[in-house]
């Protein structure tokens, strides 16, 4: 039972499907785990309506409503995590002054350029993935992309001023990335052919080596990095239909 409140605690922190509630650092370092458990319990979400023939033989609506669906059931927050991070980068600044335009809530012209290609590369590959009916990637997707930040957690350092980096930080080491791993490598191989994984997992190991250096010029990394890196690495795993 106590495993189980951990994946609600995951469940409602990355998504609105369980009502939100106050936890503690260490009760969310050990929900962290079950992030990918999360992922893959939103995927399912996500592909179960053209499934069920919602928008059959319309593959770009189709890309539409799991783009719309993935924004509503996540609150968007991890979109809002990409777009600070574009910001701040764009913006030039180090250390503290990254870190300030990364909490600067209004919307920059770097962050909605960011979520304009995000979105739009989101929907096109989804699309393509729809018509060629690659639903093993579709629902991989968002499974992958919440296991990335457990693995800068352990590659780079939380900010000290950030407040979820530092709960992340607490993520148990090797039951942290062994679980992330493990439970990727084997729904990725359930899901999709071993070269679009093989590629995938290419361009996500880019995609973290990228921003843990990005960490460097923010002194560390707080929530925002972690949204940046799962929606870049749902990207990563849709792009593998570029192999088809």
């Amino acid at each position: 039972m106590r495993q189980f409140k951990f994946f609600l605690t995951a469940l409602s922190f990355m998504t609105r499907v369980v009502p939100g509630a106050a936890v503690s650092r260490e009760e969310l370092s050990a929900a962290a785990v079950y992030f990918p458990v999360t992922g893959a319990a939103l995927g399912a979400l996500l592909v179960l309506p053209p499934l069920l023939g919602l928008g059959a033989g319309h593959p770009l609506i189709q890309a539409w409503v799991y783009a719309v669906l993935s924004a509503f059931l996540t609150r968007a927050l991890h979109l809002d995590g990409l777009a600070d991070v574009l910001d701040a980068t764009g913006s030039g600044k180090q250390g503290d002054e990254f870190h300030a335009v990364l909490k600067d809530s209004r919307l920059g012209a770097f962050g909605a350029l960011g979520l304009v290609l995000a979105l739009a590369g989101e929907i096109v590959l989804a699309a393509a993935c729809f018509e060629k009916r690659l639903f093993g990637l579709l629902f991989f997707a968002p499974l992958h992309g919440r296991c990335l930040p457990i693995f800068l957690s352990r590659l780079a350092p939380a900010h000290p001023k950030a407040s979820l980096g530092k709960m992340f930080a607490g993520v148990p080491v090797c039951r942290g990335l062994c679980t992330a791993a493990g439970f990727s490598l084997i729904a990725g191989l359930l899901c999709m052919p071993a070269t679009h994984l093989l590629f995938s997992f290419v361009l996500s190991g880019l995609l973290v080596l990228f921003t843990v250096r990005l960490t460097g010029h923010a002194g560390g990394y707080n929530g925002d990095f972690l949204g940046f890196l799962i929606c870049g690495g749902e990207l990563c795993v849709l792009a593998a239909v570029l192999l088809t």
